[in-house]
C-alpha cells in the first residue's frame, strides 16, 4: 500500500509475524508424523487381529501393550478401526494446512478452523486416554504418540492465532467462507470426493477384528491323558501339542483358535493337550505381584468342568467371553456350560482340583515356562507361538 506522501506501509492483515514459517513447518511435520503413526497403528491393528503368531513391538507389559488395546472393542468405532478415522482426520488437517504456506486473508482465517480441528482431535484423545485408563487398563505407545501429535497441533495452532492477533473463532470461520470460497472449495471438494469413493470400498473390507468362534470340534475325538489332562484331536496322532494357557491371555486365545482350526482340518494327525498355567499371583509362584487376577479361579473352574466331562464346552465359552470382553461371572459361566451351580465354589476348590492345577503349573515351571501361551512340541518348548514348519512337516 502506498501513502499519499509516497511512503509505503504494510497491510497488517497479511504481514507474516516473526516465526510464522517455523510454526507452519512444525505443523506440517507433526501432521506428517501423525499420518505415518496412524498408518502403523492400522497395520498393527490388522496383524494383531488376524495373525496368531504376531506380537507387536510395543507389547511391552500388561499396562503398556498395543495388542491388548487392538483387541479391545474400543479400537473400532462406527464400523472402522479408530486408526483409520485418525488417518482421515489428520489428512483433512494437513490438506487445509497446505494452503497456509503463504500468509493471506484466507490462511489467516484458516488457522481458526485448524485450531478448531486440533481441539476436536484433542478431546477425542482425552476420551480414548480415559478408556485406556479405566476400561482397557492398558496403554498403547503408538496411541500415546497420536495423543502427543494432537496436543502439539493444538498448541501450534493456538500460537499461530496469537501471533496473527486472532481473538474469536466464529467471525474468523465466517470470514474464511465469505472471502475464501474458492480456496475452501478447492480444499474440500477433493476431500469429499475421496470420501465418497472410499466409503463403499471400506464397506467391502471384511471385519477382520470380529473374533471368529472357536471350532466346536464336531466329529473330532476328545479324551483325557493318563496324567488327567484333557485333549482333542486324534486317538493316534503323529504329533502331540501340549499347550499351557491362561484364560485372560489374549495371545492364548489367538493361538488356541489357530490350533483348533488346524485340528479341525487335520483330525487324524494332531492332538492338542491342554494344561493350565494361569499368570495369577494367587496360584502361580512365578508371578510376584497382581497380574491376570482371577485367571486362577477360571482355571480351577475348568479343572472341575473336566471332572464332569464338560471341559471343552467350558474352555470354548471362556475364550469366547474373553474375546467379547464380557464380564466374568463364574456362576453364570458354569450354568451356560451345563455345570451344576449348587455348591459350585466348594466343588472347584476341593483338594483334588487344587492339586491338579498345581501339577499343571509345576510341570510348566519345570519346563522353563515364563509366560503364556507356551507350547511343548516334540521335546521343544515354544513361547508365544509355534513356528509353522514345526507342525507343517507332520501334515504332509
Amino acid at each position: 500500500m502506498t501513502m499519499k506522501d509516497g511512503t509505503s506501509s504494510v497491510d497488517v492483515s497479511t504481514a507474516e509475524p516473526s516465526g510464522y514459517k517455523w510454526l507452519w513447518r512444525g505443523a506440517i511435520l507433526l501432521s506428517s508424523i501423525g499420518v505415518i503413526n496412524f498408518a502403523v497403528l492400522s497395520y498393527t491393528h490388522y496383524r494383531v487381529n488376524v495373525d496368531p503368531s504376531y506380537a507387536s513391538f510395543c507389547a511391552i507389559s500388561k499396562s503398556v501393550n498395543c495388542d491388548t488395546v487392538a483387541h479391545s472393542p474400543y479400537s473400532v468405532t462406527a464400523g472402522l478401526p479408530v486408526s483409520v478415522w485418525g488417518i482421515a482426520g489428520i489428512l483433512l488437517f494437513l490438506s487445509l494446512l497446505a494452503h497456509c504456506n503463504r500468509l493471506n486473508e484466507f490462511s489467516r482465517n484458516a488457522w481458526s478452523l485448524l485450531f478448531l480441528l486440533a481441539g476436536a482431535f484433542t478431546i477425542v484423545s482425552l476420551y480414548f486416554a480415559y478408556l485406556s485408563t479405566f476400561f482397557i487398563k492398558s496403554f498403547c505407545p503408538l496411541c500415546l504418540v497420536a495423543y502427543s501429535v494432537n496436543f502439539g497441533l493444538l498448541y501450534i495452532s493456538w500460537i499461530a492465532r496469537r501471533r496473527l492477533s486472532l481473538h474469536s473463532l466464529a467471525p474468523d470461520i465466517t470470514a474464511l467462507w465469505r472471502h475464501g470460497k474458492d480456496h475452501l472449495t478447492a480444499f474440500m471438494v477433493p476431500a469429499l470426493a475421496a470420501s465418497v469413493l472410499l466409503l463403499p470400498i471400506l464397506g467391502l473390507v471384511p471385519k477382520y477384528w470380529e473374533a471368529p468362534s472357536i471350532p466346536k470340534g464336531i466329529g473330532v475325538h476328545r479324551g483325557v491323558t493318563d496324567e488327567g489332562d484333557p485333549w482333542i484331536g486324534s486317538d493316534n496322532p503323529v504329533l502331540d501339542i501340549i499347550e499351557y494357557g491362561d484364560y485372560q491371555c489374549v495371545q492364548c486365545r489367538k493361538m488356541h483358535f489357530h490350533l483348533r482350526r488346524l485340528i479341525e482340518n487335520n483330525p487324524g494327525k494332531l492332538r492338542l493337550i491342554h494344561r493350565h498355567f494361569p499368570m495369577d499371583h494367587k496360584v502361580n509362584p512365578l508371578v510376584s505381584e497382581p497380574y491376570h487376577v482371577g485367571s486362577g479361579a477360571l482355571a480351577l473352574l475348568a479343572v472341575y468342568a473336566s471332572s464332569m466331562n464338560k471341559f471343552w464346552e467350558l474352555n470354548d465359552l471362556l475364550y469366547e467371553i474373553a474375546a467379547a470382553n464380557q464380564t466374568v461371572d463364574i456362576r453364570s459361566i458354569a450354568s451356560r456350560a451345563g455345570l451344576d451351580r449348587r455348591g459350585l465354589f466348594d466343588e472347584i476348590t476341593t483338594p483334588d482340583h487344587v492339586q491338579k492345577l498345581e501339577r499343571n503349573i509345576k510341570s510348566g515351571l519345570k519346563l522353563g515356562i515364563n509366560g503364556t501361551p507356551a507350547f511343548f512340541v516334540n521335546g521343544q518348548l515354544f513361547h508365544g507361538t509355534i513356528p509353522a514348519e514345526t507342525i507343517e512337516r507332520y501334515l504332509n
